[in-house]
């Protein structure tokens, strides 16, 4: 069993579920063999979370691994709307219907909603949000899988703060419909701590870089802040990259982790996969 500070204690013959006596830093950290009874729902607290991210035009300024190449992280809960790029990305449409938002509250607690797109006229969401880890197409009005352009959006799907203000997409690349958001960054919910277990990396540069940073302490609002810190800088990459005997520390609830990137040239695109466990503290 892993604590949060780092230390470490063994118990043997516990089984899976089973009650260990532990302090309030402890934290337990399966085999990933136990990958398929989290995802079968056997593992009480614990869920696997995968997150992709990629940026197509990364340059020589450090960018965020996301498709808009931001990450949205104001101190305060904002409104905001989602709208897309066709008029046929609607209720009633033969593109996206709905789209779940998953994101945190003010209080960087999980909430989610399904909201009903109007093509290219913004509709508000319900909820406002401190930080949103994504957004999918929830429902569509297309059931073919191919031609590529008759996926499940036709348009480039957009949330952003009420009367603009970019935070997240559901891109279409090469007019092929992602269906997701795509954002190598997320937010530990309160309540849980996440352990990254797999880390892939991909860059098209031989000279781009990664960085992999987090802030904790994200709810704390007024100076002093929390510092900015690396965990890692994976360098020099080159095509696919994962990255084997991962050693980055859990991380506590309500910390901010984002994957940045740049090159030495322009228009260079890179690519990340991030997969842990979220575990419920």
């Amino acid at each position: 069993m892993k604590s949060i500070d780092g230390s470490t204690e063994s118990f043997n013959n516990v089984l899976l579920n089973g009650v260990i006596n532990a302090t309030s830093k402890s934290l337990v950290v399966r085999n990933p063999s136990d990958r398929n009874a989290i995802a079968r729902g056997l593992v009480s607290g614990v869920s696997y979370v995968s997150l992709f991210g990629q940026n197509l035009n990364v340059g020589t300024t450090t960018a965020v691994v996301s498709s808009v190449g931001v990450y949205q992280t104001p101190s305060t809960s904002k409104s905001l709307e989602i709208l897309s790029s066709s008029t046929d990305d609607t209720l009633l449409g033969t593109g996206a219907r709905t789209v779940l938002v998953e994101g945190l509250d003010s209080d960087f607690n999980i909430q989610t909603e399904i909201v009903e797109l109007n093509g290219t006229t913004a509709v508000a969401l319900v909820n406002q949000y401190i930080r949103v880890l994504s957004i999918n197409v929830n429902t569509s009005g297309n059931y073919s899988l191919i031609p590529a352009p008759a996926m499940s959006h036709l348009g480039t799907i957009t949330l952003q703060e009420s009367g603009g203000g970019t935070w997240l997409e559901i891109p279409l690349v090469n007019s092929t419909a992602m269906g997701k958001s795509m954002v190598g960054a997320y937010t530990v919910p309160a309540g849980h701590s996440f352990f990254i277990t797999d880390l892939n990396l991909c860059s098209a540069s031989t000279t781009g870089s990664i960085i992999l940073v987090k802030r904790t302490n994200a709810d704390i609002t007024s100076a002093p802040h929390s510092a900015v810190e690396v965990i890692q800088i994976y360098a020099r990459l080159d095509k696919s990259n994962p990255v084997p005997n991962l050693t980055i520390p859990i991380i506590e609830e309500k910390t901010d982790i984002v994957a940045l990137a740049y090159a030495t040239l322009a228009n260079q695109e890179f690519s990340i996969n991030i997969g842990g466990y979220l575990f419920t503290n």
